[in-house]
């Protein structure tokens, strides 16, 4: 399949203005171009406030969506954006707009986890990182556990089934819900109702890619080479050794609550999100692996989109099933 047409066509839209005026790729205008909206935004009749949860580094600020018909007891889920570890914020489409879409789509309850970023610079320049680098792993890791284990804590005050919290992430988000499953897995719980990694980084390095994802890559890739990825590992600071780090590493994954991935076709994580399919599937857990065709890494960012808009269906069924 072909980049998706109405991304390709933005992509072209964006190079032309750049040649036209001269401006490089991350300027201003280009880039005001690439985040225009595709088609209508997500809802914003959702009730939102803003919390602070205690975290063992400092207060973790969160922001609570809820759909205005939700149920006393409404099915909820715990949300991490991306941004490769060093950027990203609650206003991010990846952020805001996906749970505006699954509170609505769920009638439920979404808390929007503002954890702590790297220090590393953006963007990224050239290794080695300076020496005043911070809030490296595992601080991030240990926000969004707490964050989890909070919002059950306090799902009868936020108006959230306990039994139906679930826990999700894109990209960097991905990998930080994915060592906290496995974590509360091994702390003896309480377990999310299903997670949701999608286009997730939980290797540190690329695993081996199918000869489909090598052809698909030759087309279009999303520049996630072994080079970004030493960078952004090297500002995450795990290594393949820590526990809660990068999970696809482990060997030890039976056990854990069923999972919905989505990966980008044109991506070279989509590489560590399938790797993470076959791993948990041989473990014994109930996985469905899903592929955005058309598309590259991020699409939850495209507002209006209509494979951002069937992910974020994909995600609220799974959610209440």
């Amino acid at each position: 399949m072909p980049l998706d047409e109405l991304f390709a066509a933005r992509l072209a839209e964006a190079a032309q203005l750049a040649q036209e005026q001269g401006l490089d790729a991350e300027s201003p205008q280009v880039q005001a171009v690439m985040a225009r909206p595709y088609g209508a935004a997500e809802s914003d009749e959702v009730l939102i406030h803003h919390d602070t949860i205690p975290g063992p580094h400092g207060d973790i600020p969160v922001r609570v969506y809820r759909d205005p018909s939700a149920a006393p007891q409404a099915p909820g889920l715990v949300w991490c954006h991306g941004g490769a570890f060093m950027w990203g914020d609650l206003d991010m489409p990846e952020a805001d707009e996906v749970s505006r879409g699954i509170a609505t789509r769920t009638q439920g309850v979404v808390i929007s986890v503002d954890y702590r970023l790297t220090g590393a610079p953006n963007p990224p320049t050239a290794m080695p990182l300076p020496e005043s680098v911070s809030n490296q792993y595992p601080i991030a890791h240990d926000e969004v556990t707490t964050a989890y284990r909070w919002v059950h804590e306090h799902a009868a005050q936020l108006g959230i089934d306990p039994d139906r919290l679930a826990i999700g992430g894109a990209s960097a988000g991905a990998n930080l819900i994915a060592g906290a499953v496995v974590r509360l897995r091994d702390e003896g719980g309480p377990l999310p109702h299903v997670w949701l990694p999608i286009y997730p980084a939980v290797h540190a390095h690329t695993p081996e890619m199918s000869d489909e994802l090598r052809r698909d890559l030759d087309q279009f890739g999303s520049g996630f080479d072994e080079t970004a990825l030493t960078f952004i590992g090297a500002a995450y600071g795990a290594t393949v050794d820590d526990p809660y780090g990068y999970v696809g590493h482990r060997t030890d994954m039976a056990g854990l609550p069923r999972c919905l991935i989505v990966n980008d076709q044109y991506d070279e994580l989509r590489a560590s999100g399938e790797a993470l399919a076959r791993h948990l599937e041989a473990s014994g857990v109930e996985v469905v692996c899903l592929t955005a065709h058309g598309m590259k890494h991020g699409h939850l960012n495209l507002v209006g989109h209509p494979r951002t808009k069937q992910t974020l269906d994909d995600m609220a069924a799974a959610i209440l099933s």
